[in-house]
């Protein structure tokens, strides 16, 4: 494959542009991809644009979007058109385009799935659309059902001086609307490489309250704007100038997504450029030009081992208003790969583990290649810029803070710990172990697995710790819940109900199964010796299971009555409800 790109800065460059591309490609047995990516204001000019291509390549695939900037081998440029021409040796082309205004979200993604099948999975799929919507999330949420082998990626389009964004084809220009195109073939390579480079400023925060789909409420139950506010000092007046230089990082299913605010509203909540969920975990970040720099060498060298022909740029403009003076450092070096073509947008579209996702500032570079690689000598990248002392100082500072701020979570994760676990026996104690119960039993339905539970209570302990002393007795806690620990699974549950009592929780385990393990139990604590002369422990056991349509009340005096009656007939037995 080749890829053969042109940078128009009025219409009439068309015309040799055309002429450079037949030259370098003669008509053949090509399948040709051309990429528009326009800052022009003109929608005359864009439409004449595209009829042109279209009558001097009938047969190619044709699709673009409007730009807030365009990029061309490593330069930055506006008001500008970056034609690019991939040409593709043996990998076929699929276009669909998708009108909102006509088609349902649900309808889109269902043709694109429908397409994948007909045609063949794709190796990859390019989408362009128009700013996002609560249809365009259902639909990206949609596609997370392709194969994890099946590169998505692309971006929202940009505008220029407010002339409006829209993506478009030869027959139309779309102000809401997707187009996906399908890179399908067997000898095609795809790969996605994401770079971020914004740092994590202080603690995590949840979202406990949204405002539609894109607007955060409240943060640990306080005004969102409070992070903001409390933390950086930045008021509402000011939001608008300084939220570019702190976006927000979402941890989501072991992935990083960078969000960056778009506007504070008077009631402290605030809006997003892409969608967000409630109980997400939301820390505050901070541009490094530095650590984005570091971050882009070591995606550029990845995507150089990978040896591509062709590289696509997908840039977030947020980025592009963080560097100002320094832009070029996002972009510059990666000609020294392969050619490369792309635009500034308003959201990149890529995977965060299974799940296709709108993103925001972040770079979104795809490589491709047909067939194997060469295994050529890899390419010497440029040293990063030197930013000067007072880059150092932040960065010193910003580690600091983070030092602090991890140092803080982990005494507080300690201390989170240490609140559920009964000191003596290590197990659970009775407010976490009745917590985890109550978990449990509210979660159950008719049609849902078993819940079992078993209730000890050794016998005669009192005799114990009056005969042998409360040291004696310690210890044959702290050994029974040994015993305890080494016949559940890592999803059951133990916990010290109180005293010398005991409580078992066994999510799926029926009660003649639950028995078994409670009898197993018994025997292993009797035939344990726990104290001095030789004498056993023994303990009685009453085990019940969750009726369907019970409470957690009657569930807990089923297990207490067998418990009472286990007591009843001599001790050391396990009895089973007889509810």
């Amino acid at each position: 494959m080749r890829q053969i790109q042109f940078f128009l800065k009025t219409l009439s460059d068309l015309p040799a542009c055309i002429d450079a591309f037949w030259r370098e490609c003669p008509p053949g047995p090509h399948h040709v991809l051309v990429s528009v990516f326009s800052g022009w204001t003109s929608g005359a000019n864009l439409h004449h644009l595209l009829k042109n291509i279209k009558e001097e390549l009938p047969g190619a695939i044709i699709a673009g979007l409007t730009t807030g900037g365009e990029i061309f081998n490593g330069t930055i440029s506006d008001k500008t058109t970056v034609l690019s021409f991939m040409v593709f040796d043996s990998t076929k082309l699929n276009i669909r385009v998708y009108d909102l205004s006509k088609v349902s979200a649900d309808e889109a993604a269902d043709d694109l799935i429908g397409s994948t099948e007909r045609l063949g999975i794709p190796a990859g799929i390019e989408l362009i659309t128009t700013p996002p919507t609560p249809e365009l999330y259902k639909f990206l949420h949609r596609l997370s059902v392709l194969p994890p082998a099946v590169r998505v990626f692309g971006g929202v389009s940009g505008e220029t001086e407010g002339a409006g964004q829209y993506v478009f084809t030869p027959d139309n220009i779309f102000d809401n609307a997707i187009i996906a195109i399908n890179f399908i073939g067997d000898n095609l390579r795809v790969r996605v490489h994401q770079c971020l480079g914004w740092q994590p400023l202080g603690k995590s925060f949840q979202i406990t309250k949204l405002k539609g789909i894109d607007a955060i409420a409240s943060l640990n139950y306080q005004p969102a704007i409070n992070l903001y506010e409390k933390y950086l000092k930045i008021t509402p007046d000011m939001f608008k100038d300084e939220r570019v230089l702190f976006p927000l990082l979402f941890e989501r299913k072991g992935s990083i997504i960078a969000r960056m605010p778009k506007e504070a509203y008077s009631d402290g909540s605030l809006s997003l450029y892409a969608n967000c969920l409630k109980g997400d975990h939301v820390r505050l970040a901070y541009g490094d030009p530095t650590a984005i720099q570091q971050n882009m060498q070591d995606t550029l060298s990845d995507i150089a081992s990978f040896e591509p022909e062709s590289i696509m740029i997908f840039n977030c403009i947020s980025r592009r208003l963080f560097l100002e003076a320094d832009e070029q450092i996002d972009v510059q070096n990666f000609p020294l790969i392969a050619p490369t073509s792309g635009v500034y947008v308003h959201g990149e579209i890529m995977r965060a583990g299974d799940e296709v996702i709108l993103q925001n500032m972040s770079l979104i570079a795809i490589s491709f290649r047909e067939g194997p690689g060469t295994g050529k000598r890899p390419v010497k990248l440029p040293k990063p810029k030197n930013f000067g002392r007072a880059m150092t100082i932040v960065q010193r500072l910003a580690n600091f803070v983070k030092a602090t701020t991890d140092e803080l979570e982990a005494a507080n994760h300690q201390l989170a710990h240490l609140a559920k676990i009964d000191r003596l026996t290590g197990i659970f104690n009775r407010g976490e172990i009745e917590s985890i119960l109550q978990k449990e039993l509210s979660g159950k339905r008719k049609d849902e697995e078993p819940l079992s539970s078993i209730m000890i209570d050794l016998d005669n302990f009192k005799g114990i710790n009056d005969t042998y002393g409360h040291g004696v007795g310690d210890k044959v806690l702290q050994t029974v819940s040994h015993i305890f620990a080494r016949n559940i699974r890592r999803r059951d549950a133990a916990g010290r109900w109180g005293g010398e009592e005991f409580l078992i929780i066994l999510p799926g385990a029926s009660i003649d199964a639950a028995a078994a393990i409670a009898e197993r139990i018994r025997e292993q604590i009797a035939s344990e010796q726990m104290l001095p002369d030789g004498k056993r422990v023994t303990a009685s056991f009453g085990v019940a299971e969750f009726p369907r349509t019970g409470s957690y009340k009657e569930f807990y005096m089923r297990l207490d009555a067998a418990l009472y009656d286990a007591k009843a007939k001599g001790k050391n037995c396990v009895v089973k409800s007889e509810g």
